[in-house]
Order: structure tokens, then sequence, then C-alpha cells
């Protein structure tokens, strides 16, 4: 267990460094998650996990990245570590497949799309809660509270 807990905080630490500017930083972190789930040391204690707001995350990220606003409504299979709060599983609709992996206490995580070639698509997930009730984006001119 406490190989487990070391590779889980690299993984954190990775996360958090990453930079989408260098071509390969994703694939270095995703690659951190995929040597974490090489034993069944994770599994071993995952629970299914059925979180609205992540696979609500999720499907926009598939959308996004079929470029399909329509998508049918993606199939998403979630596990949760409890003891480190891990988030990870697959995301699926139509051709497209994903695997994914997010810390809530970060709010951060990654999505790796693959498909018939070698190539990696990999987004970053930066979830930020807003407070109900807040409107997002610039309000018109005469607004209440804007100045002109």
């Amino acid at each position: 267990m406490a190989k487990l807990t070391q590779q889980l905080t690299a993984l954190r630490e990775s996360l958090r460094d990453a930079d989408g500017s260098q071509s390969d930083s994703f694939s270095e972190v995703f690659s951190d998650f995929l040597a974490v789930t090489e034993t069944s040391e994770l599994l071993d204690v995952c629970k299914p996990f059925n979180g609205k707001t992540t696979r609500v995350m999720l499907e926009e990220i598939l959308r996004k990245h079929a470029n399909d606003p329509k998508l049918a409504t993606p199939q998403a299979q979630m596990q949760q570590h409890p003891p480190s709060g891990l988030i990870h599983g697959m995301i699926a609709a139509g051709r497209y497949i994903g695997t994914f992996f997010y810390f809530p206490d970060e709010q951060q995580g990654i999505v790796a799309f693959g498909g018939l070639t070698p190539v990696m698509h990999y987004y970053r997930i930066t979830a930020t809660e807003v407070p109900p009730g807040t409107v997002l984006g610039r309000q018109g001119p005469g607004a209440e509270g804007q100045s002109n």
C-alpha cells in the first residue's frame, strides 16, 4: 500500500507540474497514471463511482474532441479510490473511446483519446465550481454595475 501511495503522490505532482506547451508533457503524466494501474493494488480498493459533475465534464470533453455538440450521450465507466479520491475510468460514444483520471481535491485530471493511429490526444481537466446565480461572460452596455 505504501508503494501505491507514493505512486499516487507522484501522479498528483506530475499533473500539477505538466505544461501543455511541452509536446510530451501530458503523455508523461498519463504514463505515470498507467504505471499506477499496472498492478491490482489500485483496483482492489476502488469502488464504482457515479458523480454527475465528473460525468458532465467528461461528456463535454468527448463532444469537443469529436467536434460534435450533438454526439449521442456518452457512456462512462468510473471508479474511485477512496483513500486518495482519485476517480478514473473510460468514456465512449460512437467511434471515440477515452481513458481518464481526475483528482477532485485538486480539480484536475487528464483525458486521453486514442484511435487506429499512434496519435494520442490529451485534454487537461481543470474544474471550477461556479456559485449558483453567477452570470458568466460580459454583460452588455448599461448593465447594472458596469461603468462606461
